[in-house]
């Protein structure tokens, strides 16, 4: 989790690399606190930023295997691995694969920060934060801080999750995102 203070307002805010860190980051307004991937923060926000978890694999699948597998993007780390767990010669062949062989492979593999959990060992405090759920609560929060989050810093465009995860695939992907279906889920009647 990388925690943000909001120099305007003086609120903390949570969000993890995957999920509003880019915004965050290249705003003068928002000081960078502290950064952790596999402990407690040592400064607990009063909002967390987070999306569910089916966003998170989709835009996940996007960004690897559709938008910057093509040849005039660079080619990250992850996506090599991914290529070497499909058995592909190149991450260039990632535009091959499709979803439901894509989800088949990577389940349960922490290779990319799409792919680990939002909470970050937080789920003893999570009850103690305001969860901002990004697809549906973030304009709340805007009002809140006065900001306009509309704009996207780093956003791979893609299908809605619901037409592209049948029902068959859901038990993979609530596998690899268990931690976050365990502290966030029945907030949010998560499926």
């Amino acid at each position: 989790m990388i925690v943000f203070r909001d120099i305007k307002s003086g609120i903390i805010i949570g969000c993890n690399y995957k999920v509003m860190y880019s915004f965050f980051r290249i705003s003068k307004r928002y000081q960078k606190l502290c950064s952790t991937e596999k402990s407690p923060p040592l400064i607990i926000p009063e909002y967390l930023i987070i999306r569910h978890p089916f966003e998170r694999i989709v835009s996940c699948f996007y960004d690897k295997c559709r938008v910057h597998c093509q040849n005039n993007f660079k080619i990250q780390e992850s996506q090599v691995l991914f290529a070497n767990i499909l058995g592909l010669k190149s991450p260039f062949h990632l535009q091959s694969i499709s979803f439901e062989t894509w989800i088949e492979k990577i389940d349960r593999m922490k290779i990319d920060p799409h792919l680990l959990p939002q909470t970050y060992n937080i789920e003893n405090i999570v009850n103690n934060i305001k969860l901002i759920m990004m697809e549906k609560d973030l304009s709340i929060l805007g009002k809140i801080i006065d900001e306009d989050f509309s704009k996207k810093e780093n956003s791979t465009k893609h299908p809605s999750w619901e037409f592209l995860i049948p029902k068959n695939m859901r038990k993979s992907i609530y596998n690899i995102y268990i931690t976050d279906f365990n502290a966030f889920g029945n907030r949010y009647n998560w499926e």
